[in-house]
Protein backbone atom coordinates (compact mmCIF):
# COMPACT_ATOMS: atom_id res chain seq x y z
CA UNK A 1 0.00 0.00 0.00
CA UNK A 2 1.29 3.42 -1.08
CA UNK A 3 0.29 6.34 1.52
CA UNK A 4 0.58 9.97 -0.32
CA UNK A 5 1.88 12.23 2.25
CA UNK A 6 1.36 15.92 1.87
CA UNK A 7 3.90 18.41 0.80
CA UNK A 8 5.61 20.00 3.13
CA UNK A 9 4.33 24.03 3.46
CA UNK A 10 7.75 26.15 1.86
CA UNK A 11 8.95 29.48 2.82
CA UNK A 12 9.97 31.77 0.06
CA UNK A 13 11.30 34.95 -0.41
CA UNK A 14 11.35 38.09 -2.17
CA UNK A 15 13.61 41.12 -2.68
CA UNK A 16 13.96 43.78 -5.24
CA UNK A 17 17.48 42.32 -5.94
CA UNK A 18 16.70 38.88 -6.21
CA UNK A 19 16.56 37.01 -9.30
CA UNK A 20 13.29 34.86 -11.01
CA UNK A 21 14.81 31.41 -10.78
CA UNK A 22 12.85 28.43 -10.66
CA UNK A 23 15.33 26.35 -8.28
CA UNK A 24 15.24 29.56 -5.92
CA UNK A 25 13.49 31.53 -3.90
CA UNK A 26 13.90 29.10 -0.93
CA UNK A 27 16.67 31.34 1.02
CA UNK A 28 17.53 35.27 1.23
CA UNK A 29 20.39 34.56 -0.62
CA UNK A 30 18.64 32.80 -3.47
CA UNK A 31 15.37 35.39 -3.14
CA UNK A 32 13.16 35.59 -6.24
CA UNK A 33 12.51 39.03 -7.79
CA UNK A 34 8.95 39.51 -8.92
CA UNK A 35 5.74 39.28 -7.55
CA UNK A 36 4.34 37.67 -11.34
CA UNK A 37 6.78 35.29 -10.83
CA UNK A 38 6.42 34.35 -7.52
CA UNK A 39 2.55 34.09 -6.47
CA UNK A 40 1.60 31.31 -8.86
CA UNK A 41 4.17 29.07 -7.49
CA UNK A 42 3.01 29.69 -3.80
CA UNK A 43 0.82 26.39 -2.35
CA UNK A 44 -1.28 25.76 0.57
CA UNK A 45 0.76 26.60 3.50
CA UNK A 46 3.86 28.70 1.48
CA UNK A 47 4.81 31.76 3.54
CA UNK A 48 6.20 34.34 0.57
CA UNK A 49 8.30 36.98 3.05
CA UNK A 50 9.58 40.28 1.92
CA UNK A 51 12.05 42.06 1.78
CA UNK A 52 12.04 45.88 2.04
CA UNK A 53 11.85 47.67 -0.90
CA UNK A 54 9.47 48.95 -3.35
CA UNK A 55 7.42 46.98 -6.42
CA UNK A 56 5.34 49.50 -8.91
CA UNK A 57 2.99 47.91 -11.62
CA UNK A 58 5.66 48.13 -14.00
CA UNK A 59 8.93 46.77 -12.12
CA UNK A 60 8.03 43.44 -10.28
CA UNK A 61 4.74 43.65 -10.12
CA UNK A 62 1.46 44.73 -7.91
CA UNK A 63 -0.19 41.53 -6.11
CA UNK A 64 -2.65 40.03 -8.45
CA UNK A 65 -4.09 37.50 -6.47
CA UNK A 66 -6.80 35.92 -8.84
CA UNK A 67 -7.73 32.05 -8.36
CA UNK A 68 -11.18 31.46 -10.19
CA UNK A 69 -9.37 29.89 -13.17
CA UNK A 70 -7.68 26.25 -11.92
CA UNK A 71 -4.43 25.77 -14.12
CA UNK A 72 -0.97 24.81 -13.47
CA UNK A 73 0.76 28.22 -13.67
CA UNK A 74 -1.96 30.37 -12.09
CA UNK A 75 -2.20 31.52 -8.47
CA UNK A 76 -4.50 29.16 -6.22
CA UNK A 77 -6.52 28.79 -2.98
CA UNK A 78 -5.21 27.63 0.60
CA UNK A 79 -6.94 25.51 2.43
CA UNK A 80 -8.97 26.06 6.36
CA UNK A 81 -5.45 24.40 8.02
CA UNK A 82 -2.72 25.70 5.37
CA UNK A 83 -3.92 29.17 4.33
CA UNK A 84 -1.05 30.75 1.99
CA UNK A 85 0.43 34.20 3.56
CA UNK A 86 2.34 36.99 1.81
CA UNK A 87 3.80 39.08 4.57
CA UNK A 88 6.59 41.89 5.05
CA UNK A 89 10.00 40.32 6.33
CA UNK A 90 10.42 43.76 8.14
CA UNK A 91 6.76 45.81 9.36
CA UNK A 92 5.70 48.07 6.32
CA UNK A 93 8.85 48.05 4.55
CA UNK A 94 7.84 46.59 1.90
CA UNK A 95 5.92 48.95 -0.41
CA UNK A 96 4.09 48.06 -3.71
CA UNK A 97 3.08 51.15 -5.27
CA UNK A 98 0.50 50.51 -8.35
CA UNK A 99 -0.06 52.94 -11.14
CA UNK A 100 -4.02 53.78 -10.73
CA UNK A 101 -4.83 51.67 -12.80
CA UNK A 102 -4.83 47.89 -11.21
CA UNK A 103 -5.27 47.74 -7.19
CA UNK A 104 -1.62 47.48 -5.16
CA UNK A 105 -3.29 44.44 -4.13
CA UNK A 106 -5.96 42.32 -5.62
CA UNK A 107 -7.54 38.97 -3.81
CA UNK A 108 -10.02 37.93 -6.55
CA UNK A 109 -11.74 34.58 -6.29
CA UNK A 110 -9.59 33.04 -3.38
CA UNK A 111 -10.00 31.26 -0.33
CA UNK A 112 -7.37 31.27 2.76
CA UNK A 113 -5.05 33.91 1.77
CA UNK A 114 -3.41 36.31 4.21
CA UNK A 115 -1.45 39.67 3.68
CA UNK A 116 0.45 40.92 6.34
CA UNK A 117 2.72 43.61 7.76
CA UNK A 118 2.62 45.27 3.77
CA UNK A 119 2.32 49.00 2.76
CA UNK A 120 0.16 49.30 -0.20
CA UNK A 121 0.13 52.66 -1.91
CA UNK A 122 -2.49 53.95 -4.83
CA UNK A 123 -2.16 56.64 -7.41
CA UNK A 124 -3.80 58.94 -10.11
CA UNK A 125 -5.45 57.70 -13.49
CA UNK A 126 -7.85 59.50 -14.75
CA UNK A 127 -11.12 57.78 -16.19
CA UNK A 128 -10.47 54.37 -13.91
CA UNK A 129 -12.36 53.00 -10.84
CA UNK A 130 -9.83 51.24 -8.83
CA UNK A 131 -9.32 50.57 -5.61
CA UNK A 132 -5.65 50.59 -3.84
CA UNK A 133 -6.89 47.37 -2.09
CA UNK A 134 -9.53 45.05 -3.23
CA UNK A 135 -10.96 41.49 -2.10
CA UNK A 136 -14.10 40.32 -4.59
CA UNK A 137 -15.52 37.16 -4.49
CA UNK A 138 -12.88 35.25 -1.72
CA UNK A 139 -13.34 33.74 1.59
CA UNK A 140 -11.33 33.69 4.22
CA UNK A 141 -8.70 36.39 4.03
CA UNK A 142 -7.01 37.48 6.35
CA UNK A 143 -5.68 41.75 6.35
CA UNK A 144 -3.32 42.56 9.30
CA UNK A 145 -1.32 45.57 9.88
CA UNK A 146 -1.42 46.97 6.71
CA UNK A 147 -0.77 50.60 5.90
CA UNK A 148 -2.86 51.41 2.88
CA UNK A 149 -3.01 55.09 2.06
CA UNK A 150 -3.56 57.14 -1.69
CA UNK A 151 -6.33 55.84 -3.43
CA UNK A 152 -7.29 56.77 -7.01
CA UNK A 153 -8.75 60.24 -6.79
CA UNK A 154 -10.18 59.73 -9.99
CA UNK A 155 -12.58 57.14 -8.63
CA UNK A 156 -15.38 57.29 -6.51
CA UNK A 157 -15.02 53.86 -4.86
CA UNK A 158 -13.37 53.30 -1.46
CA UNK A 159 -9.78 53.54 -1.34
CA UNK A 160 -10.04 49.81 0.10
CA UNK A 161 -13.10 47.31 -0.81
CA UNK A 162 -14.22 44.57 0.49
CA UNK A 163 -17.05 42.86 -2.05
CA UNK A 164 -18.94 39.53 -2.41
CA UNK A 165 -16.81 38.17 0.57
CA UNK A 166 -17.43 36.06 3.39
CA UNK A 167 -15.51 35.88 6.40
CA UNK A 168 -12.59 38.40 5.56
CA UNK A 169 -10.85 39.94 9.14
CA UNK A 170 -9.11 43.28 8.84
CA UNK A 171 -7.13 44.09 11.71
CA UNK A 172 -4.30 46.43 13.08
CA UNK A 173 -4.62 48.38 10.60
CA UNK A 174 -4.35 51.89 8.95
CA UNK A 175 -5.76 54.00 5.81
CA UNK A 176 -4.75 57.22 5.16
CA UNK A 177 -5.11 59.41 2.61
CA UNK A 178 -8.50 58.87 0.55
CA UNK A 179 -10.82 61.32 -1.14
CA UNK A 180 -14.16 59.27 -0.44
CA UNK A 181 -14.19 56.26 2.12
CA UNK A 182 -10.86 54.59 3.52
CA UNK A 183 -12.74 50.83 3.85
CA UNK A 184 -15.84 49.61 2.42
CA UNK A 185 -17.69 46.26 2.76
CA UNK A 186 -20.27 45.18 0.27
CA UNK A 187 -22.60 42.47 -0.03
CA UNK A 188 -20.28 40.42 2.33
CA UNK A 189 -20.67 38.02 5.01
CA UNK A 190 -19.11 37.68 8.45
CA UNK A 191 -16.33 40.54 8.02
CA UNK A 192 -15.11 41.90 11.12
CA UNK A 193 -12.79 45.08 11.53
CA UNK A 194 -10.91 45.19 14.52
CA UNK A 195 -8.68 47.85 15.83
CA UNK A 196 -7.87 49.52 12.75
CA UNK A 197 -7.55 53.90 12.20
CA UNK A 198 -8.65 55.86 9.00
CA UNK A 199 -7.98 59.60 8.39
CA UNK A 200 -8.29 60.89 4.96
CA UNK A 201 -6.03 63.67 5.69
CA UNK A 202 -8.13 66.16 3.45
CA UNK A 203 -7.10 64.51 0.41
CA UNK A 204 -8.28 67.04 -2.26
CA UNK A 205 -10.04 66.05 -5.41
Amino acid sequence: VVVATPSRAMDYYLSTTGVDDPVGGTRVGTAWRTFDFALPRLAPGDVLNVAPGIWSWNDGGVIGVDCKTVSPGLPVSGTAGSPITVRASSERQARIVTNGQYPAALIEGCNYWTLEGLTLEGNDLESVQTATLEVVDSSHVQLRRLLVWKNNRFSVQAMARINKSSNVHVEDSEFYDFLKSGLSVWESTNTTISRCYANGRGREP
